[in-house]
């Protein structure tokens, strides 16, 4: 769906479409990212897992915005190599 992410998140929501996993990879500004990690997190079934890429002291944005997302929700983050991950309580 050639769509800016947010937006694709919008049209995903409202056809009630929602997913065990989702992979979040796009811009490396905090701003952007943390909006994507909320907007998807929304379309995440209970038990399934967001993970994302970059998550690097050289990619700050999305390492602070991985961190506080997942402080806000009360999450586990993990991490290994660039990917990060948490789990939706079921």
């Amino acid at each position: 769906m050639p769509q800016t992410s947010l937006l694709a998140a919008s049209i995903l929501r409202t056809r009630g479409i929602m997913a065990g996993m989702a992979h979040i990879d796009a811009s490396h500004a905090y701003e952007d990212a943390i909006r994507d990690y909320e907007a998807y997190w929304l379309l995440v079934e209970p038990g399934g897992y967001m993970v994302g890429d970059d998550y690097s002291k050289n990619h700050p944005g999305v390492f602070l915005a991985a961190n506080e997302f997942a402080d806000k929700h009360g999450l586990r983050l993990s991490a290994e190599g660039p990917k990060w991950w948490v789990q939706k309580p079921k």
